[in-house]
């Protein structure tokens, strides 16, 4: 379904039937996408995808609909938050389009409210605000990750941003073939 969804909204910011084929079939492919697929407990990020997508897709014809996925979304997951920013980025890309973001920004507002009033901030071990030079370190490796660069290479990349001499030693024939792939490519 999802997969489907990224066809429709590719097609309808302008790429070709081909191209939106292929940018569905690298997000159903994407390694970023592994736990979600793989893993039961993580369903509601499927669920938070579906909906955000479906909002998406139905605001040429039904825009009303919108904010009621917006809900839904938010139910699934709380990162659904970026809704009212992706329908903002949409509409730069689609001039059809004509988004009334203040519904959206109004559930944006009472559903903090009430996120940050009653449920409080996450606690635990777990969930640290941390600033350190370490966030630029695990951006980049969540960055390669999602450009489906293969895992057994981003294992292999430690502090600063430097190659573990390692990677050759215990993956020299799969690194030296998908690279000469890729700069065949």
């Amino acid at each position: 379904v999802i997969g489907y969804q990224v066809y429709l909204l590719s097609t309808r910011l302008g790429l070709s039937r081909q191209a939106s084929a292929l940018a569905g079939l690298l997000y159903l492919t994407s390694a970023t996408h592994y736990a979600h697929l793989n893993y039961a407990g993580t369903f509601h990020e499927l669920g938070m995808t579906v909906s955000v997508l479906a909002g998406i897709l139905c605001l040429r014809r039904r825009p009303a609909l919108s904010p009621l996925f917006f809900i839904l979304a938010l139910m699934s997951k709380e990162t659904a938050i970026i809704y009212p920013a992706l329908l903002l980025l949409i509409s730069r890309f689609d001039r059809q389009l004509r988004v009334n973001i203040r519904g959206h920004v109004f559930i944006l507002l009472l559903y903090l409210f009430f996120r940050f009033s009653f449920f409080g901030f996450a606690l635990g071990d777990s969930y640290v605000w941390a600033a350190s030079p370490q966030i630029f370190n695990t951006l980049f490796w969540y960055l390669l990750w999602s450009f489906n660069i293969p895992e057994m290479w981003l294992d292999f990349i430690g502090p600063g941003l430097r190659v573990n001499p390692n990677l050759l030693r215990f993956w020299q024939m799969p690194t030296l073939a998908i690279f000469s792939l890729f700069l065949v490519l």
